[in-house]
């Protein structure tokens, strides 16, 4: 696995476990409200402050890669690109990242600062647990599923076939609607 997936499956590690725990923080809101979105905000401030960095270890290791490419096509040799990567290298690890301006960290803080402005317990409007009827000749409506990534180019231009993107970001438009 290529180590931009490893990051992005921390990222989105991070923001199942800030929802499970809404959900969980839900549905025992009347034992000390108070103190539980207490501890699941420090939580949730905790996980921001680990993606950023991670969006910043994400974003420097790009960077390499992107400078080892430039060397690589401009040495004749081994011995010429050893000398250009290591001062190539070190000019990218001390230019500063600033991950809190990046569009992948402004999104993820998006989706956790969404989670905590929703007030009270979440209903269950799911219909996860309805049994679909076939009827002959009727064909049934599937609800289709929605895309909930960060949108840094993780599946390209479109969605695949039944997929909706709550975001807008997709040629579909705002859930599909466009």
């Amino acid at each position: 696995m290529e180590f931009n997936q490893y990051a992005d499956a921390a990222l989105t590690s991070f923001l199942e476990t800030t929802k499970f725990l809404k959900e969980i923080s839900d549905a025992i809101s009347d034992v000390g409200d108070d103190e539980v979105r207490k501890l699941l905000e420090e939580g949730a401030n905790a996980r921001l402050e680990h993606a950023e960095k991670i969006i910043e270890v994400k974003t420097k290791h790009k960077k390499l890669v992107q400078a080892m490419q430039e060397v690589k096509g401009e040495s004749a040799t081994v011995e010429d690109f050893e000398r250009t990567w290591v001062q190539r290298r070190n000019a990218v690890e001390r230019k500063p990242v600033d991950a809190k301006n990046a569009a992948e960290y402004k999104s993820f803080k998006r989706s956790i600062v969404s989670l905590f402005s929703k007030i009270g317990p979440k209903a269950n409007d799911s219909d996860d647990d309805v049994v679909p009827m076939e009827v002959p000749g009727v064909r049934p409506y599937l609800r289709p599923r929605i895309c909930e990534r960060t949108h840094q180019g993780q599946h390209g231009d479109s969605l695949p076939s039944g997929w909706l993107c709550q975001q807008g970001l997709h040629p579909t438009g705002p859930l599909g609607r466009g």
